[in-house]
């Protein structure tokens, strides 16, 4: 009799043990719980690039020269070009990777403006455009893995929008963007990777100096600080 209950105790064990086991989900590992981020797709890093040269192109004239003499506007137009089409290969990477609805409409505008700024050879025009299509770029760039803080570029955009407006006399409406410069750097500059701490220097120092030529309302200064504060943010790696 004892052995008889030793083996149905032993059956009713070996027949609840895998039941108990099958109502219980799979823990997933905790390194698959959180996804990684990637790297920007190259198609964003081309856009951001082919911005850049716009603005450098267009804007190296800048308060000394008016003209548009020094301008290459084939060249400026190829550009341009690029961007549409490395556009049209992002777009569905950027919905795919959940950007902002806003961003992409914004930024679709912008870029039809700047192209048409372009089509007119309005120097001044064309580097402001270009400029206002920049700002989208960080809104994009947050959805990736980055070393530098994308608030940065934010920073950089400012500055050249407030470099515009002083070479057009507008110093009034250039508080609101020193205002945005320093509220950026005070929420990015604790981002800063430590190898890069000797750089956050320089740039705190580097948007003083900025801040006091507009304060001086003079476009020579003006011109030769924002260069130093946009080579200092760009050599943040």
């Amino acid at each position: 009799m004892l052995k008889k209950t030793v083996i149905y105790t032993l059956i009713t064990i070996l027949v609840l043990v895998p039941l108990v086991s099958c109502n219980k989900s799979p823990r997933k590992p905790e390194s698959n719980l959180k996804q990684q981020k990637d790297y920007p797709p190259k198609s964003l890093n081309n856009i951001e690039s082919n911005i850049e040269k716009i603005i450098k192109d267009t804007g190296k004239s800048t308060v000394e020269n008016k003209s548009n003499k020094k301008i290459k506007w084939e060249e400026v137009d190829r550009t341009s070009k690029k961007i549409h089409e490395e556009w049209n290969s992002y777009e569905v990477q950027a919905i795919k990777n959940k950007g902002s609805k806003a961003a992409i409409t914004n930024f679709e505008q912008q870029l039809n403006k700047m192209t048409d700024m372009i089509s007119l050879k309005n120097r001044q025009k064309t580097f402001e455009s270009a400029n206002e299509l920049y700002q989208y770029v960080p809104d994009f760039l947050k959805l990736y893995k980055h070393n530098a803080p994308p608030e940065l570029k934010k920073i950089k955009y400012h500055a050249q929008k407030i470099l515009l407006l002083g070479e057009n006399n507008r110093w009034d409406q250039t508080n609101s963007n020193l205002s945005q410069i320093n509220e950026l750097w005070n929420s990015s500059k604790n981002k800063v990777k430590k190898e890069n701490q000797g750089t956050a220097q320089k740039i705190s120092l580097s948007i003083k100096d900025f801040e006091q030529a507009v304060n001086k309302k003079n476009s020579e200064i003006l011109k030769i600080k924002s260069e130093i504060l946009i080579k200092n943010i760009e050599s943040v790696r």
